[in-house]
């Protein structure tokens, strides 16, 4: 209580602060925010947890309800992120999900892959056809009557269906690690879980920069095709795998001889890769993604690398999906919930039916068949920061579609983690917290 006490006092003097502050005092309002972001949303996401949701559903619940669409639709001072702040802190979208991708590609390694190889191609690719061509297919349908795709010219209809067939195929390597750790399961459905969820990541980003590029002549025919488009691609796909390598190498270089300052070290190769690779028409997350795996699986410094990444990125990560839920303009996501919720009700279908037929082609145990497809639920960071993308590069498409994606991994977020933690207990892999404590509380005589 005193807790909640304490930040409900916060917040009121911030907004007092606030009232009292010269429209112009910008930085100070940046900096004020970024400090109410580390503090309440930070508090409120380890409040959520205890009602079986993840933290990031409380970071993001903080943004909406502090931004500039609820709070600040009653008075400027009350959104703490109004729109300057918003502006200011997003430079660390970039820094959150390079971290993503390079604990994504440290996640990934060669024996789980190797073991379960047959599954995972056969899942990944029912998943390409069925859950990415479905979505496509089912926000085509719906381009005529749907209210929020309704007054959409028919490219950029197509061009959002396109896309957001794309992300609906993410997953989440931090949701579904978290959970493991927490639940601690041994067997086949989890191993084949966390392995599906960070190949199929590192597909998406391949097949997210050939849509992307695809829509971006969709939208702007003028520009023509031309084989300096072909070029172009190869260069951005072949280039960003090869600097990943390169950026694996340098960081494996650097903990073998020099090993200091490991929180700088991963924040700084975040940083460069998302900041200095697209000027360079590189993709930074997909260069990082490759790094990552090639310090797991080439270096001995693999492990130590993920335990930096977990012991200081929470800061970024909280800031990170607090703006994105700040970010979101409610007034677009009061239009969309119907289309969000059914969304996400069709693609779930669609996961579990082509896991299930995947994993039964592919000759898996029966509980992998029966279960896996739980796991690969839950959507997060990777999702969001694609759809950020798009805004950036494609605004025509892009601020419909980033506002349905964090709708849909509203959605995801809270079904996901359930279902995901019910198929382990199904699968028989792990026990419900109930009888854990029981197994562990000593016997009374």
């Amino acid at each position: 209580m005193r807790r909640w006490v304490g930040l409900a006092a916060v917040c009121l003097l911030i907004v007092a602060v606030r009232l009292a502050m010269p429209a112009e005092a910008s930085a100070a309002t940046a900096a004020m925010a970024l400090g109410f972001v580390l503090l309440v949303a930070f508090v409120l996401g380890r409040a959520v947890r205890r009602f079986g949701l993840p933290s990031i559903t409380g970071y993001i619940l903080v943004g909406m309800v502090s931004g500039p669409y609820l709070l600040g639709w009653l008075h400027p001072a009350f959104a703490v992120l109004g729109h300057s702040a918003v502006s200011n802190l997003r430079l660390l979208d970039g820094v959150a999900l390079g971290l993503i991708a390079l604990s994504a590609g440290g996640e990934l390694k060669l024996d789980a892959v190797r073991h379960h190889a047959r599954a995972i191609a056969f899942v990944i690719a029912a998943m390409l056809v069925l859950v990415c061509g479905g979505t496509a297919l089912l926000v085509l349908g719906l381009h005529r009557w749907a209210p929020a795709l309704a007054d959409m010219p028919l490219p950029v209809a197509w061009v959002t269906a396109m896309l957001l067939g794309t992300i609906a195929l993410t997953n989440s390597p931090a949701v579904t690690l978290a959970l493991m750790r927490e639940m601690r399961p041994r067997g086949a459905v989890s191993q084949i879980v966390l392995a599906i969820v960070v190949v199929n990541d590192l597909v998406v980003i391949v097949l997210f920069t050939l849509v992307l590029a695809v829509a971006g002549l969709l939208l702007r025919p003028e520009a023509g095709f031309s084989v300096a488009f072909l070029l172009d691609l190869g260069w951005e796909m072949a280039g960003s795998i090869a600097l990943g390598v390169a950026l694996g190498w340098l960081v494996a270089w650097y903990l073998e001889r020099i090993d200091q300052e490991r929180p700088l070290l991963v924040l700084g190769t975040a940083f460069v890769a998302v900041a200095v690779l697209p000027a360079m028409h590189l993709s930074g997350v997909l260069a990082l993604m490759v790094a990552g795996f090639f310090i797991e699986n080439h270096s001995p410094h693999g492990q130590g690398l993920m335990d930096a990444i977990d012991r200081h990125s929470l800061p970024v990560y909280v800031v990170f999906f607090t703006i994105a839920g700040a970010h979101l303009n409610l007034e677009t996501l009061a239009r969309i919930w119907p289309l969000a919720v059914g969304i996400a009700i069709v693609r779930g279908v669609l996961i579990a039916l082509s896991t299930w037929w995947a994993t039964r082609l592919a000759g898996a145990e029966p509980s992998v068949q029966r279960w896996a497809w739980t796991g690969l639920i839950p959507q997060a960071g990777v999702a969001i920061g694609l759809a950020v993308i798009v805004e950036s590069r494609l605004p025509e498409a892009g601020t419909l579609l980033n506002a349905l994606v964090v709708a849909l991994i509203a959605v995801n977020q809270i079904v996901g983690p359930i279902l995901a933690r019910l198929g382990l207990i199904r699968a028989g892999e792990a026990q419900p917290e109930e009888e854990r404590r029981s197994a562990r509380a000593p016997a009374r005589g």
